[in-house]
């Protein structure tokens, strides 16, 4: 009997270790895992901070050139040239659209003359029919 208690609990002893072993390897598998998915997200805001960085700087130096007099002048040029070509799309676009509603227009009175005419005539017609019916 101590012999068979000697062998049970060698080999409970034996799956204890074996257990606690698996355990801390995977315990060890999953800190790896998570170090490796917050040195990700680390990276990716390493990156973002880089490009942040080197967006400021070359805002600055876009900042500066404006400021500069000689460009400053240009891109007011700039500027009074697109306002003009929008206001001369504007007036365009307004002269197109006066153009077309009086071809509309014209369409339209034409065709109302047309209609007047055809009702003088079907007038006409059922008069001349009842003159020689006799009614």
């Amino acid at each position: 009997v101590n012999r068979l208690a000697a062998v049970m609990f060698d080999t409970w002893r034996v799956n204890v270790e074996e257990s606690s072993r698996v355990k801390g390897v995977l315990e060890k598998v999953v800190v790896r895992m998570r170090n490796t998915a917050l040195s990700g997200a680390w990276a990716g805001w390493v990156v973002s901070l880089k490009e942040g960085s080197r967006l400021r700087r070359v805002c600055a130096k876009v900042i500066g050139r404006w400021q500069n007099g000689v460009l400053s002048s240009s891109l007011a040029k700039w500027r009074e040239n697109v306002a003009a070509v929008k206001g001369l799309s504007v007036l365009g676009r307004k002269v197109v659209s006066r153009w077309a509603n009086g071809m509309l227009a014209g369409a339209i009175g034409t065709w109302k003359e047309s209609v007047e005419q055809a009702m003088k005539f079907r007038s006409l017609k059922a008069m001349v029919v009842a003159k020689w019916t006799g009614s």
